[in-house]
């Protein structure tokens, strides 16, 4: 499902932050105990974060370790040859101080010269921003790199473990370091660059397609320059019919529709799912594809901002790696206000708001042609475009308030003769 709805804000001061610019890639930390996500800012520290993602790669972080723990101060772990067997990489990186070291920030640790950082990270246990920052413990501080995005009872159990003195109690080592079978990264996306984030639409530089439904037309530009994963499922599933016929099932008013094979009853492709491919924020009339708790389960179903969902829908939201946007409306807003006035209904004890049954129907999506601008595109094929989409036999026409309204003074004006007629007896 697109959970988004029934989930709550991560918990954790790491999270009192502004929302994080779109394209921010995921690197989870792969533990036993569960998985540590964190938001890395390439904003902040491009080197540092192209290092570690590139570590991470190669396979550097497999079977590295935590092994260092300070009671509210640090979590440090990786590849110190100090500490564990693992060793330290040869790529150093440069100094880059611009984030303070707060409360679950993740900072990147270093000798004592301040270029020389590299594959070693901490996680900060509080706000070690006067500690850590220049001036502190070293005049020039220790760069930042991500924060904690999901995770913070994966962290509580690897504090749990036993740790000793040494150094005459300079350091506190896990007396078994805790294991860190890999770090990944989830979601960089390699078209995802700021160029892209900020690309006007519509253009003729890209697909498009055309959601017939009975209230109407609704157009995608698709956004096969940051999720071209997303747009190849997307096309295959059009040109296989999944969606001839379908339907927009799920409306939260300010906030989505949701459409496709209806996720309440099961009815989802599952023979191909698409990798997250986390780009451009969830903003209002943007196209996302709805999915699983895992990253990368997201296959049929979709849904539409109707509100700014940046926040909500982007990583560390309400959920820890955020929704890909595949699409952008650029044609068929009259439509989505005509859905609007559809009545729904609450399911269960759910936050959920569902169409009643059936639902609004979406008669097919087409691919279509360029251009879409200044020209005479099409959709294909053209005798699905001009068939008219009609919705199923029992379908219940949209209730406008100016229907409700009649529907209300019909109800008092029969009362009123009902009470007559009652009195004259």
């Amino acid at each position: 499902l697109l959970t988004v709805a029934l989930a709550s804000p991560l918990t954790g001061v790491g999270q009192s932050r502004a929302v994080l610019p779109a394209g921010y890639p995921i690197a989870d930390i792969v533990t036993a105990a569960g998985r540590v996500s964190l938001v890395m800012r390439p904003d902040a520290a491009p080197r540092t974060v192209a290092n570690i993602a590139q570590l991470a790669r190669d396979g550097f972080y497999r079977n590295a370790s935590f092994y260092r723990y300070e009671p509210g101060f640090v979590l440090q772990g990786g590849g110190d040859s100090g500490f564990n067997d693992k060793g330290v990489s040869n790529r150093t990186t440069p100094l880059e101080y611009r984030l303070p070291n707060v409360n679950m920030s993740v900072g990147l640790a270093r000798g004592s010269s301040p270029d020389s950082g590299s594959s070693e990270f901490f996680i900060n246990l509080g706000n070690n921003t006067a500690h850590l920052g220049p001036g502190g413990s070293t005049p020039d501080g220790y760069t930042v790199w991500a924060e904690v995005a999901g995770g913070f009872d994966v962290i509580r159990s690897v504090e749990r473990n036993p740790t000793h003195p040494v150094d005459n109690n300079s350091y506190h080592l896990f007396d078994t370091p805790v294991a860190i079978s890999d770090i990944e990264i989830i979601n960089v996306t390699a078209g995802c660059t700021q160029a892209a984030i900020d690309r006007a639409v519509p253009t003729n530089d890209l697909p498009w397609a055309r959601l017939r439904t009975q209230y109407g037309n609704v157009d995608f530009q698709l956004r096969s320059d940051v999720a071209p994963a997303t747009v190849a499922n997307f096309r295959r599933l059009i040109d296989v019919g999944f969606y001839a016929p379908s339907y927009i099932y799920r409306y939260e008013k300010g906030f989505v529709f949701q459409g496709g094979k209806d996720e309440f009853n099961n009815k989802q492709d599952t023979s191909h799912h698409v990798p997250l491919e986390y780009c451009l924020a969830n903003r209002n009339l943007t196209v996302g594809v709805s999915r699983f708790d895992a990253p990368g389960s997201g296959s049929s179903e979709y849904f539409i901002n109707i509100g700014d969902n940046a926040a909500a829908l982007g990583p560390g939201g309400w959920t820890v790696y955020g929704y890909a946007v595949f699409a952008e409306i650029v044609g068929g807003v009259a439509t989505l206000n005509r859905l609007t006035a559809v009545p729904t209904e609450q399911v269960g004890h759910t936050r959920f708001h569902v169409y009643p049954q059936p639902y609004p129907k979406v008669c097919d999506i087409l691919w279509c042609t360029l251009p879409l601008v200044g020209g005479n595109g099409s959709c294909v094929p053209d005798s699905r475009d001009s068939a008219p989409c009609v919705g199923d036999s029992t379908d219940r026409p949209a209730k406008t308030p100016a229907v409700l309204a009649l529907a209300v003074l019909l109800t008092l004006l029969f009362v009123v003769l009902l009470t007559a007629f009652v009195v004259g007896l």
